[in-house]
């Protein structure tokens, strides 16, 4: 037994020593190899440059792009390798010539991010926007498309809402979550989305404490640092929401850590918040001291800056303001430009019989009460198939006519295919949709994003958000109520009541020209946008953007800043529908009269300009500003392009204001 044991033994020994020779042999050889193979097989400059690449070491990676193309000019890799690394290095123009050596198909998520960052940087931001959509049809995940492109919402303020859904879904990406959030807090921040702002503030804060991710990543299109994108930018940013929400006592501690763990900052603002903070806490003492510590703000140099506090509803302005009150909320079309169809359902008019669709005699449009609400049935002969919306606004004050927006059986929200109009007492095409429409279910009315519902109803309303969700006292206004032009007046009525020296109010009528016709301009330019891409104030599309237009105008332009909306309307009344009215405040300038103007200004106007040569006291007008068809259909509008007209458009009617 024991010869056995040690005979079996042996044997082990043996093949262990064996498997330890061969392994020692291999790795004696594999040594060999590594020492050898550089040598024999060293790396080529494509896989240097992207190793290098790798190490995001851009200089060294161009370094090797260029002796990879030298050696292959035709290899797409080498290429790419080049443009990448180039891209990377702001070489924009260098990287977008060689780009066009690789075709569409060939093209990568990152490849596309990088074209699109270039044109950014180039200013050229809407071809930007379609480049780097292209890259998330690569990848819809791609992190560096997806911040680029919750940038450009951010830095334009536009469809915000879908800046946010792209800005959520890039914090789910490990190692963008920061990035995300912030980008995120920002955008909902322009829908006063308070609440939800805290809660993105505090999660980046939590993923990146010292803000080393976020700081970097600009919301400017060059790409320069922002304050706004600072821990202490944020922080304020919170302090800021919870005033909008009223919590003044969480928004005091918030600022009073902010100064002072931040003691090196300008605290002008922080300070200027803090006393919006006291106000709400009913310490007018200590407002006061915080706001001689604000002085010279940049917070309060605007006079139309929004004050960060809860909405108080129009009829809150009424004790004080009862005649400005009763005029915009009872009498001006400002007070009647929206509607809960549930509210009107009978005054609407709805058409007696079935409406054949102006251009599709096959598709027959049906409106008729059903219980509190009125239901668009939609139908074509050919297709048997019935189309249903509900309506619940109806958009408009009525003097031109009603346009519906409801949802469909999927709970799409749709502005319907068929508007009101006063000129014709009866239904057409709503203005703006195709003749024919691309989907056929469209019939029934054109469908709205998220975004597109939030702008129908932001220029009719106080507080679109508020209508929404059916919550928030300012959804019992009229229309638009005062907040919609003065901001939210939850301070000002804190204000009052503690007889303290700043109104906190928004005040348009101290505001420059310039801030008070932007201020207008929200509503009455294209989406919002004074001078959208391809803008020309001379098209008819563009009449009815009254702001735009006269932005234009040499009236605005050389007045030296004394010239705007308020020289001749009044926001709290209807626009006068007398010519010689506004004639009047023409010859204001254009002859040596010195009346005051409608803008009630306490300084005087600019020196008079040249009288007019045609004639100099009557007529200005019908010649300057008449009024024009527009391709919004039964709806014509004053032309506030003010200029010397070398057309015949003009209508002769001069009561359209």
């Amino acid at each position: 037994m024991s010869i056995t044991r040690s005979y079996g033994d042996r044997t082990v020994f043996i093949k262990l020593a064996i498997a330890l020779a061969l392994t020692t042999t291999v790795l004696g050889i594999a040594a060999a190899l590594v020492w050898a193979w550089p040598k024999f097989f060293p790396p080529t400059p494509l896989e240097l440059g992207y190793a290098a690449y790798a190490r995001r070491d851009w200089r060294e990676a161009l370094h090797y792009g260029v002796e990879a193309v030298k050696l292959n000019p035709d290899q797409i890799e080498s290429v790419r390798l080049l443009a990448r690394a180039s891209a990377r290095l702001h070489r924009d123009e260098s990287a977008q010539g060689l780009y066009q050596k690789i075709k569409p198909e060939e093209m990568k998520a990152e490849d596309y991010y990088l074209v699109g960052s270039g044109l950014m940087r180039q200013g050229n931001v809407q071809i930007a926007r379609v480049v780097l959509n292209e890259s998330l049809k690569k990848d819809p995940n791609y992190p560096e498309s997806l911040a680029a492109i919750a940038r450009i919402h951010a830095i334009g303020k536009i469809d915000i809402y879908q800046g946010i859904e792209i800005a959520q879904k890039l914090a789910k990406i490990p190692g963008w979550e920061s990035r995300g959030d912030v980008i995120a807090a920002i955008l909902l921040a322009e829908k006063g989305e308070a609440r939800a702002v805290i809660e993105a503030v505090r999660r980046a804060l939590k993923s990146d404490p010292t803000g080393q991710e976020f700081a970097t990543f600009s919301l400017d299109s060059q790409a320069k640092p922002s304050e706004e994108l600072s821990v202490y930018g944020l922080r304020k940013l919170v302090a800021r929401s919870l005033l909008q929400l009223g919590e003044g006592n969480a928004a005091k501690i918030e600022l009073e850590a902010v100064i002072n763990e931040f003691k090196d900052r300008d605290h002008r603002e922080a300070y200027w918040l803090l006393s919006r903070a006291e106000l709400q806490r009913g310490d007018a003492k200590a407002a006061k001291e915080a706001l001689d510590r604000a002085e010279g703000a940049r917070a309060i140099v605007d006079p139309t800056v929004f004050e960060p506090a809860p909405y108080a509803g129009a009829q809150s302005c009424s004790e004080c303001h009862k005649n400005i009150y009763h005029s915009q909320q009872e009498v001006s079309r400002h007070g009647k430009t929206f509607h809960l169809v549930n509210e009107i359902k009978d005054k609407i008019g709805l058409p007696s019989k079935p409406v054949v669709d102006p251009h599709n005699p096959r598709i027959v449009h049906q409106m008729e009460l059903k219980g509190d609400s009125v239901e668009l049935t939609t139908r074509d002969d050919e297709r048997g198939k019935a189309l249903h919306a509900i309506t619940r606004y109806a958009l408009g004050s009525g003097d031109k006519g009603l346009t519906f927006v409801g949802y469909d059986d999927r709970g799409k929200s749709r502005e319907l295919r068929l508007s009101r109009y006063a000129d014709i007492g009866g239904w057409d095409r709503t203005s703006g949709q195709t003749s024919k429409p691309e989907n056929h279910d469209d019939y029934v009315g054109k469908p709205l994003g998220n975004d597109d519902l939030h702008r129908c109803l932001g220029c009719h309303t106080t507080n679109e958000r508020s209508i929404l969700k059916d919550q928030g006292i300012e959804r019992y206004d009229h229309a638009i109520g005062c907040e919609r032009c003065h901001g939210p007046a939850g301070n000002h009525l804190k204000s009052v009541a503690l007889e303290f020296p700043d109104p906190a109010i928004g005040r348009p009528k101290i505001a420059s020209a310039e801030r008070r016709v932007m201020l207008c301009a929200q509503c009455h330019a294209p989406g919002g946008v004074v001078e959208p891409e391809g803008f020309d104030p001379a098209k008819p599309r563009y009449v009815r953007f009254q702001a735009a237009t006269l932005m234009k105008s040499r009236c605005y332009t050389e007045s030296d800043g004394k010239f705007d909306c308020m020289t001749c309307h009044n926001p709290h009344r209807d626009a006068q529908t007398n010519s010689f009215f506004y004639e009047s405040k023409c010859l204001t300038c254009h002859s040596n009269q010195n009346s005051k103007t409608e803008s009630t200004r306490d300084h005087d106007r600019s020196a008079p300009a040249k009288s007019c040569p045609v004639d100099a006291k009557q007529g200005c007008v019908k010649c300057h500003m008449p009024v024009v068809k527009t391709d919004m259909l039964h709806s014509p509008f004053t032309d506030h392009y003010i200029r010397v007209r070398k057309d015949d458009s003009a209508s002769t009617d001069t009561t359209e204001r």
